[in-house]
């Protein structure tokens, strides 16, 4: 049986993500070509979030479910063996494959979004001025989840908490953090 779709918050989110992938799309690439001071933590780490919006973009089409429920492993697992078996045979993956399996490969975009940000925060922690954004609860928050795992919370819920500490992220980079009159 289909979970049922809030639209409401597929739409939204949806307008969320586009938006943060136009904010990554317009940091200024002086900055992020420069090698010297900065430029090289802020040029992986701006790549890395590239890699963590992507991620959000992917999963927020298969997170929108409205079920309060957790996935359970058998439901997780099950899903798995239906993508891999579809890789195998076919050696493609088509979207329709990801909704059909939302439950493992849902939790693989939002697990990559989590590895990619984390990348992002250890690149940033060599960047002085990034240090009052990056002890923000959202971007605590999501490395917690990272180290706590993701079976037992609800895809939505891990969609929320990742895209929280990205927006932070792709706000430091383009200087757009609230409280700081310094530039990276």
């Amino acid at each position: 049986m289909p979970e049922p779709t809030d639209f409401q918050w597929l739409v939204e989110r949806r307008s969320q993500i586009q938006q943060t992938l136009l904010d990554l799309h317009e940091c200024p690439s002086s900055k992020l070509l420069s090698t010297e001071g900065n430029g090289r933590a802020l040029a992986s780490a701006w790549a890395f979030l590239v890699g963590a919006a992507f991620s959000l973009w992917r999963a927020v089409f298969l997170a929108e479910t409205a079920t309060t429920q957790r996935d359970d492993w058998p439901q997780i697992h099950a899903h798995a063996r239906m993508y891999l078996k579809e890789l195998i045979e076919t050696n493609t993956i088509v979207f329709s494959r990801d909704q059909s399996t939302r439950i493992w490969s849902c939790r693989y975009y939002l697990h990559n979004a989590y590895c990619k940000i984390v990348e992002a925060v250890d690149h940033l922690q060599h960047v002085p001025l990034a240090q009052h954004e990056l002890a923000k609860p959202e971007v605590a928050a999501a490395l917690e989840q990272r180290a706590v795992g993701f079976t037992s919370t609800r895809r939505r819920d891990l969609w929320d908490k990742a895209f929280a500490a990205l927006a932070v992220l792709v706000a430091l980079l383009n200087d757009r953090t609230s409280g700081s009159t310094q530039r990276l």
